[in-house]
């Protein structure tokens, strides 16, 4: 008798619960979410890969570097540009957990080729090559710092400065590896079509920005209605 009254109390309690969750967001208009979604394409003639002759450690680093492919050939679409959104009228709220983002350098090769990562969160970056790495970061042609990376070593350093860092290894100029270092948390790559997706958003306005290694930046306002799907399609071309 007694179990029977404790489960009864129990789904009475859950149902006048969710009455009053529901009245809450029909009372104070609880709106759903939206999201962005896309794709970045190359206008013009897609230019060709670099490539370069490696001089030092040859033996790990191979003898030619390929510089990584930007654009997809079949479709012009442009991987690893970084799209970010920022509600015009909020400020970002400091992180609660520690957004970090792992490099490997691997054949003299950095892993992600680029990345983004909000302001004070850290990076971690690992050598799986058997031979010392000198790594200097930059910012507009500035020197912030440079960090020895010993063979199969690793280093985790905090990154308090916003906009585009260079990682360049000295030993190894072709090296390189590039960190967007942004004032939101809303953010993502494109992939090797061009195609990005922002999901779960709250409604309203929102300066959206977005950048690539080579082919410059976009900022544009818009408007995300409640429920709603914006989808766009942006054109980028060589600096």
């Amino acid at each position: 008798m007694m179990k029977y009254f404790f489960k009864t109390a129990f789904l009475f309690l859950v149902t006048e619960f969710f009455v009053l969750f529901l009245s809450h967001s029909i009372l104070f208009g609880a709106e759903e979410k939206g999201s962005v979604a896309g794709t970045v394409r190359y206008f013009g003639t897609i230019p060709p890969r670099d490539s370069v002759p490696v001089n030092t450690d040859p033996e790990v680093c191979g003898s030619i570097y390929l510089e990584e492919t930007l654009v997809n050939f079949e479709n012009k679409g442009v991987k690893n540009a970084v799209i970010s959104l920022k509600k015009k009228t909020e400020r970002m709220k400091p992180s609660e957990a520690d957004k970090r983002i792992y490099l490997v350098s691997k054949k003299c090769h950095f892993e992600p080729y680029v990345t983004a990562i909000p302001i004070d969160n850290s990076l971690s970056i690992k050598n799986s090559d058997p031979i010392l790495h000198v790594l200097q970061f930059s910012k507009k042609d500035q020197v912030l710092f440079t960090l020895p990376l010993p063979a199969n070593g690793n280093f985790v350093r905090r990154i308090d400065q916003l906009g585009l860092i260079q990682i360049k290894c000295v030993m190894h100029p072709f090296m390189k590896s590039f960190i967007a270092v942004l004032d939101t948390p809303v953010y993502t790559l494109s992939d090797l079509n061009g195609s990005f997706h922002l999901p779960e958003l709250d409604p309203g306005k929102y300066n959206l920005s977005i950048w690539h290694k080579a082919f410059g930046s976009i900022e544009k306002e818009i408007e995300i209605p409640p429920g709603k799907k914006l989808d766009f399609t942006f054109e980028l071309e060589q600096n």
